[in-house]
């Protein structure tokens, strides 16, 4: 394989060119009177931005000398411009670089030619950046340069040098190459890629955005310690605040022995040398080398949207889609629909028989159903539920690897409540019946307070925030003005601290309900339909508590009216003796709540 710095020369080159011949330049639509005046309504000049790029200028600060060469876009926010520096830059080595379409470019009153390196860089101070095009117009912006510290850095660069047309429809795709380096400067991976195309459902943003993505590399690399592999997926984490959740869940997952738990390492995104923002690089829930073992031939995922590929098993319990096999022929897909089939028969009955246990492994299950809990993820067993089976022999059907946690811990109303699971169960409804089921549990959760709990402790949250920190500012300042961060928390502070009070707090709460000293029962909330849509654990001989109530009424509007007999109740007063059903009702105008 070629020299990266040749290769990458090579490619910068022909970047530059494509790039800077597209971005004509109209003297017609700029004053060039303005040549010499203030600041540049940017509006007027949108001849001076990298053409399909709106948000950054024509102008590449090199960061990385001669051997860690990447091009730095500089980016655009209203008012202000920015240069989001990777965390191994040498500032006394940046380099100003410009197109045909600029003709002079000065950084804080230094004229730079083309190629000229920019002196004394400070981190955070206010400079003024001013770019002249060939007819003399001028377009003035103040311009701040900061800096990741800790995390590494993925650049993708794709053929095209845009990434418009891969984010204007999901499942475009090109190819490209991958380098990811380390914080010291050591070069963690490099490899071409042979494709990158975006992936997630409410997550994706058609026409840009802080998307997610799944690249695959011409060659197996192993990216940041995590087994060498083609396939990885770059999280965006774009509804999480905290950044953290998906990277707790994974973290935890694997310290509770999940099978196959991802492996998962933050880093900073550029793509075409633009800033992209903080994002998580994971393994791929796949069958390969270094992630499922290759042994197993089978891997399912439950998935319940209206709209799914052709690879689609239904079964009792629901839909699933097929990864693997990749092409199932038709004896596969029969075997796979009638081996769920007659799972989800067997855990139908497992109040009264252990024959599911012949299909499933219990064990995994269960670990499963505690990830489940403790996330409170209003998607679990819904959408990113995975199973794997070796074969279509002896072995059995198997839960893991989790995934896909951003709305977990309280950020969706309908987990708002810590005592309120706020999901739909499935299959780990009935498994819950079963004592087998529940010994399993209490072992675990054992296990989880014995071994696991003080893991994630403050100095797991400090010590992820300290180290996510600078990174979280520049994609802070990267996205606020695209509305794809929330800012119910202002600041990374509130919102780590929310997660970590979330997470203990369920954990305790589960504690208490599986392996604690009072005997807890399980109240399921039902439609009329007789399905289960949340549930919560009462206490043996007591009411079930006026708040989880009161978020049923809020969230779903509707209280506890009646049991699956027809037989109605008054919440207020009902005694939970033992595991029930509840049917829930809208309540009557002035009805006490």
């Amino acid at each position: 394989m070629r020299k990266k710095s040749i290769w990458m020369g090579c490619l910068a080159v022909m970047l530059l060119c494509i790039t800077f011949v597209m971005c004509k330049i109209d003297s017609d639509n700029v004053d060039s009177e303005r040549a010499d005046s203030d600041t540049v309504d940017a509006d007027e000049i949108d001849e001076l931005k990298i053409q399909g790029e709106d948000d950054f200028l024509p102008v590449y600060i090199i960061a990385g000398g001669s051997t860690l060469s990447q091009n730095i876009k500089v980016y655009r926010a209203k008012e202000s411009c920015y240069v989001f520096l990777p965390s191994y830059t040498d500032l006394s080595a940046l380099v100003c670089s410009y197109g045909e379409a600029v003709s002079s470019v000065s950084i804080g009153g230094q004229a730079l030619s083309n190629g000229e390196t920019i002196e004394k860089v400070e981190i955070g101070k206010n400079y003024e950046i001013m770019i002249t095009d060939r007819k003399q117009n001028v377009l003035k912006y103040p311009l701040i340069f900061l800096q990741s510290e800790n995390l590494p850095s993925v650049f993708i660069d794709t053929v095209s040098g845009s990434m418009d047309y891969i984010n204007a429809v999901k499942g475009n795709e090109e190819p490209g190459y991958f380098t990811c380096i380390c914080a010291d400067g050591v070069v963690d991976s490099q490899s071409l890629v042979n494709r990158i195309r975006g992936r997630g459902n409410t997550s994706w943003s058609n026409g840009g955005g802080k998307n997610q993505y799944n690249v695959r590399l011409k060659e197996a690399s192993d990216v940041l310690g995590m087994g060498s592999a083609r396939n990885w997926v770059i999280q965006s984490n774009k509804f999480d605040v905290s950044m953290m959740k998906n990277k707790l869940s994974y973290d935890f997952a694997k310290d509770i022995g999940v099978p196959y738990a991802i492996d998962s390492e933050f880093a900073d995104l550029y793509l075409n040398g633009g800033y992209m923002g903080t994002y998580l690089i994971c393994e791929k829930v796949e069958i390969a080398e270094n992630r499922i073992d290759p042994h197993n031939e089978y891997l399912i995922e439950r998935d319940d949207r209206e709209t799914l590929p052709e690879e689609t098993v239904e079964s009792s319990y629901g839909k699933f889609m097929v990864h693997n096999p990749k092409e199932m022929t038709e004896g596969e897909y029969d075997y796979i629909t009638a081996y769920l089939n007659s799972t989800s028969w067997s855990i139908e009955s497992a109040e009264y028989s252990d024959d599911y246990t012949n299909y499933i492994d219990v064990e995994s299950f269960a670990k499963l159903f505690i990830m489940n809990e403790i996330s409170n993820d209003p998607d679990a067993n819904r959408l990113s539920s995975f199973f794997y089976k070796e074969d279509e022999n002896n072995s059995k059907l198997t839960a893991g690897p989790v995934w896909d946690f951003d709305w977990a811990y309280g950020v969706d109303a309908r987990s708002g409540e810590i005592k309120v699971s706020g999901f739909e169960d499935g299959w780990f409804e009935d498994l819950y019946r079963s004592q087998i089921f529940r010994d399993c549990l209490v072992e675990i959760f054992e296990k989880i307070m014995d071994e696991t709990y003080e893991n994630y402790g403050d100095d797991y949250f400090e010590s992820e925030k300290d180290y996510l920190l600078p990174s979280y500012y520049m994609n802070m300042i990267r996205w606020k003005t695209e509305g794809d961060i929330d800012t119910a928390a202002s600041n990374l502070d509130k919102s780590v601290e929310e997660v970590q009070e979330y997470f203990r707090n369920r954990i305790e709460y589960l504690s208490e309900v599986f392996d604690g000293n009072w005997t807890y029962h399980r109240v399921n909330f039902v439609y009329d339909s007789g399905k289960n849509f949340t549930h919560t654990y009462v206490k043996n001989g007591t009411t079930i508590p006026k708040e989880t109530v009161e978020h049923l009424l809020s969230v779903y509007g509707c209280v506890p009216g009646r049991l699956t007999n027809d037989e109605e109740i008054d919440w207020i007063t009902y005694v939970i003796f033992e595991d029930v059903d509840l049917e829930c009702q809208v309540p009557e105008t002035g009805a006490d709540e």
